[in-house]
């Protein structure tokens, strides 16, 4: 079920995250018939905010320019009934590299802790991501692995067959040490958002980018950072109630193993896909791996 965290009220108001305007029903096996897609929402109440996310929309709308075309326009920080929210588009905004800055300066504050022999509480970090490819996420990859090896508490969720790619990063991270769950394909797990629990520093990164080079480079996307540990523990246990729907995990193993999969016409394949056409989970499954391969 989609779940929606709020803060406060608005007589403007902004809805961010991963859900799509799109019901997807499964077609097969216990859930068929059902809505099946596992998202989240966040209503932030905020004139100041909705007015970024509608110039966005104008430019696209009214003006027809899309990505790169779209006019600049800064990123401004709000504040929504005392929370800091700032969002971020893209590909104008460098939404990869201000996340991955967020991850890089928690490192920096662990080591210098553990340099002058103080005691720090380990930071707790969910990343749900229905696509993740390592081709482009690099360096946010890395240090999710350096983080882990500092002692932080890092777990990874992704979608069954969008994890099976050959240049997915679930399995650098798994390499790199970081635990990393693989979802069952009953539900659609098609949750976007980052959690970073420091003491002190809560943030919440969710919206409609996937993990992956074209998310934030490429498409127009939707992003926003929240400083909130209200949100925090909202998205933990929002990461905490997907882990009644994982993959076994020898499956998972054999499944990873399978450079094959992908190899061969899967271009070819996915233009013949009509995005129109999507109307269950198996078809939006069957177009995310053959579009993001």
């Amino acid at each position: 079920p989609t779940q929606t965290p709020k803060i406060g009220r608005s007589a403007a108001t902004t809805w961010v995250g991963s859900y799509n305007l799109q019901g997807l029903k499964s077609d097969s096996g216990d859930t068929k018939g059902l809505y099946s897609a596992a998202d989240n929402v966040v209503v932030l109440p905020s004139a100041q905010l909705a007015a970024q996310f509608l110039e966005d929309f104008r430019q696209m709308f009214e003006e027809g320019n899309f990505h790169g075309d779209k006019a600049p326009q800064k990123a401004v920080e709000v504040q929504v009934n005392g929370v800091s929210v700032t969002p971020f588009f893209s590909p104008r905004d460098p939404i990869l590299s201000n996340m991955t800055a967020d991850l890089g300066s928690l490192l920096v504050r662990m080591r210098d802790a553990k340099d002058r022999g103080e005691p720090f509480e380990p930071p707790v970090i969910r990343l749900a991501g229905f696509t993740m490819s390592y081709g482009g996420t690099q360096a946010m990859v890395d240090m999710l692995a350096l983080l882990q090896e500092e002692g932080a508490d890092v777990l990874v969720i992704s979608d069954l067959l969008s994890s099976s790619t050959s240049a997915s990063s679930i399995r650098v991270l798994r390499e790199k040490g970081v635990p990393v769950q693989v979802a069952e394909s009953g539900i659609l797990m098609h949750h976007k958002f980052l959690s970073i629990e420091e003491q002190g520093r809560p943030i919440v990164w969710t919206g409609s980018a996937n993990f992956t080079q074209p998310a934030y480079y490429e498409n127009d996307e939707s992003v926003v950072r929240i400083e909130s540990q209200e949100m925090v523990t909202a998205y933990q246990e929002i990461f905490a109630s997907l882990s009644d729907n994982l993959r076994p995990e020898s499956e998972v193993e054999a499944l990873l193993a399978r450079d094959e999969l992908f190899e061969g016409e899967a271009d070819e394949a996915w233009l013949a896909i009509d995005p129109l056409s999507i109307r269950t989970l198996e078809d939006a499954q069957r177009y995310s791996n053959l579009r993001w391969r």
